[in-house]
């Protein structure tokens, strides 16, 4: 009985150091808090249902970005780079004004989103990229499926509060491709040149 009391009390011991799940905020608290900084956000124009994919993204010669606002202790600043990460192009500091449009035409295709915090972290909207394996992106698109996104962002390391009101920005003029398109993409041109190579080696035999 007296090792059932222990385990008992260092179960509610441990309980009580573990964090408890922080709710991921709706669009209507996002678009709220967004708009209280300066964001200017008019809700019924968008969808409040959170894209469930947004990783990958495709541009064009139109494609651009606005700062909204922010609700944080960093000096985040915002942009896009390779699918891998790489080559990361600045677009966004928290010194835009909203409202000043940045093209982003010269983004690859695809291309990522990515967050740079400042303090030795960087989120990307690939989450496989992120260092803490955490969702640090929520979008959502214009309603009638206009190439027009919002976008919020969480900067804090391994979860944190999950309030994705850190850094808000608006992209235009993109889209984000269904899953898997790039790569299938790639396996239609892996056959086309297994093919080609196919035909010519009959008219060389």
């Amino acid at each position: 009985m007296k090792i059932l009391k222990t385990l008992s009390a260092t179960t509610l011991a441990m309980a009580m150091i573990v964090p408890t799940a922080q709710a991921i905020p709706t669009f209507d608290t996002l678009a709220d808090e967004a708009n209280s900084a300066g964001a200017n956000i008019t809700k019924s124009l968008w969808d409040t249902a959170a894209l469930g994919y947004d990783s990958l993204w495709s541009g064009n010669g139109m494609s651009e970005l606005k700062f909204k606002s922010e609700i944080s202790g960093y000096n985040n600043t915002m942009g896009y780079a390779d699918p891998d990460g790489g080559n990361q192009v600045q677009v966004l500091t928290e010194g835009n004004q909203p409202g000043n449009w940045i093209s982003i035409a010269a983004a690859p295709d695809p291309f990522i989103f990515y967050l740079d915090t400042g303090q030795s972290n960087t989120w990307f909207s690939q989450d496989s990229l992120n260092a803490d394996a955490q969702d640090h992106l929520l979008v959502f698109q214009r309603l009638s499926g206009a190439s027009k996104y919002l976008l919020f962002w969480d900067d804090q390391d391994g979860g944190g509060d999950r309030d994705f009101n850190d850094f808000v920005a608006r992209a235009d003029f993109i889209d984000v491709p269904a899953p898997g398109a790039f790569a299938l993409l790639g396996l239609g041109l892996l056959g086309f040149g297994y093919t080609r190579r196919r035909v010519n080696a009959k008219f060389n035999a």
